[in-house]
């Protein structure tokens, strides 16, 4: 575990937890899209794909088709969309996934843009993101998607 890690420290945050195994965990976000918004993320501290165990990838991919489920049970009329993370243009030096239900506006969150050297980037709309949630409301999501 890397001490300053966010998504390290999530492993151990109990009140964001929904779900983890052995190799992965799953919590809410604190700086949601929309409710219902999780990341999915190893225990062990990588930052691409290819350093992963294939026990690793296995423990991953059962937890993402579960936490899909999941998500599908809560917020059946919003299906939800799946981003990856990774490597060092990442929000995070933790390898990560985003699921989030999805609505007729999420399309709109990202804005695709070139940086200073002309690479194609894509940003999020910090306007359309919420601010942080509170751990109480944070511990009331993990509970109810816990529960279905």
């Amino acid at each position: 575990m890397e001490s300053l890690c966010g998504l390290c420290l999530a492993y151990e945050e109990e009140y964001r937890i929904v779900t983890k195994n052995d190799y992965a965990v799953v919590v809410v976000s604190t700086y949601p899209l929309r409710d219902g918004h999780l990341l999915i993320t190893p225990r062990r501290h990588v930052l691409r794909l290819d350093e992963l165990t294939a026990e690793e990838s296995g423990a991953i991919n059962e937890i993402l088709y579960n936490s899909q489920q999941r998500l599908l049970r809560a917020y059946p009329e919003h299906p939800p969309i799946h981003a990856m993370q990774t490597g060092r243009h990442s929000s995070q030096p933790h390898i990560h996934y985003h699921m989030i239900p999805s609505d007729s506006h999420f399309r709109v969150l990202w804005t695709t843009v070139h940086d200073s050297s002309g690479r194609l980037v894509v940003q999020k709309d910090r306007e359309r993101i919420n601010p942080p949630y509170t751990q109480e409301k944070l511990e009331d999501m993990a509970r109810k998607l816990r529960s279905v």
